[in-house]
């Protein structure tokens, strides 16, 4: 779960100060301030990932089905 968030760090401002109570973190489920910092990253992964998409590249959207699913992908060059 980390490695996400490790590498979109660089997007999310004082991330390694934020993440300190999610990353002392001991037990499951988690509570109190590690919860809240959990939910605080994933507002700023979210608004991360769409800071990180280059501006005025085209997109390509893939997809496919089956009786059983569906899949798509959006990718850049």
């Amino acid at each position: 779960m980390f490695g996400i968030l490790f590498y979109y760090s660089k997007w999310i401002p004082n991330f390694f100060l934020k993440a300190g109570p999610l990353l002392r973190a001991t037990s499951f489920p988690i509570k109190g301030s590690a919860l809240f910092a959990f939910d605080e990253h994933k507002r700023a992964l979210a608004k991360a990932s769409l800071d990180a998409i280059p501006h005025g590249v085209p997109f390509s959207v893939e997809t496919d089905a089956s009786d059983y699913a569906l899949a798509k992908t959006l990718s850049q060059d």
